[in-house]
């Protein structure tokens, strides 16, 4: 199986990783995340922090929920979060984004896509309010002071 190559442009914070070290103020001194809520023995960061901004976002289902209705509550409650996780680097080694639902671009290898200047100037007061909720409710504080727009690679 290839591996693939793609560029991102995001809007959001570059949060670091596990083997790169974290780049929020939760680190400890070897780099590693100091979290209630993150255990890199068992999950990972994605997933526990999903786990985490879901059950603040929205009361969960009860046991009696369908496969649909809790299809239908993530979708609902990822969209009142309105922000995403993904990575940068390498699969095998990934660097976490923390990103506003809706401001990825991206392209694969091979690939050209246009950009305007009012592509990136969507940022919406929306977007910061988003992500700083997201960061208050999973306890981090990034080195990067503000959200930005962040040119990435993607390799995996």
């Amino acid at each position: 199986m290839g591996r693939s190559v793609s560029a991102l442009i995001v809007y959001g914070y570059g949060l670091g990783g596990d083997d790169h070290g974290w780049r929020v103020q939760e680190a400890g001194e070897h780099g590693e995340l100091r979290t209630s809520w993150y255990d890199p023995c068992e999950d990972s960061f994605e997933e526990a922090a999903l786990q985490e901004l879901r059950a603040t976002a929205l009361p969960p289902l009860d046991d009696t929920a369908t496969l649909d209705e809790r299809r239908a509550h993530r979708r609902k409650t990822d969209e009142k979060l309105g922000v995403e996780l993904t990575y940068h680097g390498h699969l095998e080694y990934p660097q976490t984004l923390l990103i506003a639902q809706g401001s990825e671009y991206r392209v694969g290898q091979g690939e050209a896509k246009i950009i305007t200047p009012q592509m990136l100037l969507t940022v919406t007061d929306t977007w910061d309010r988003k992500l700083e909720r997201a960061l208050h409710m999973l306890g981090l504080t990034p080195m990067q002071q503000q959200p930005q727009w962040l040119l990435c690679t993607q390799y995996g």
